[in-house]
């Protein structure tokens, strides 16, 4: 989690993206993954996944006010591979309030993302004006397989 920069520790960067996770999944009536993985190997970029297979890779930022989703890098070959959307959380200066601020195909991201150095290298960031409403994806959570 580089946006932490060393403030927190590793369990608190993972409480806090579990938490916002459980946010979304709150919003969209969906089971949270409860697998741990291990340091380093990661969830694959699905967090979430509707009943469809859309899937939604949640990203937390503890700058509320003026946010960026941010990747390290461009999803790979949109529309063919996971996830399809990226979600972006918001932690607040409330311990235990975290705001949803939106969410974007990763089509979109690959096509409007720009890079930024936040100090930590150059990342792709989107910022939170130019996300969409999470309600919607409320709607696919009906559909089956």
């Amino acid at each position: 989690m580089d946006w932490n920069e060393g403030k927190k520790t590793p369990r608190d960067v993972a409480s806090d993206g579990a938490v916002c996770e459980r946010a979304y999944a709150k919003f969209w009536g969906l089971d949270i993954d409860r697998d741990l993985f291990e340091r380093g190997k990661g969830d694959n970029g699905v967090d979430l996944q509707f009943p469809g297979g859309v899937t939604v890779d949640v990203k937390g930022s503890l700058d509320y006010t003026n946010g960026n989703l941010i990747l390290n890098e461009l999803p790979p070959m949109p529309y063919l591979r996971l996830p399809h959307y990226y979600a972006l959380c918001f932690k607040t200066d409330a311990p235990t309030i975290f705001s949803l601020a939106g969410i974007v195909s990763a089509a979109e991201f690959f096509c409007r993302a720009t890079i930024d150095d936040f100090g930590f290298g150059k990342r792709f960031k989107m910022h939170q004006s130019l996300l969409h409403p999470p309600d919607g994806l409320r709607a696919i959570t009906n559909l089956r397989h």
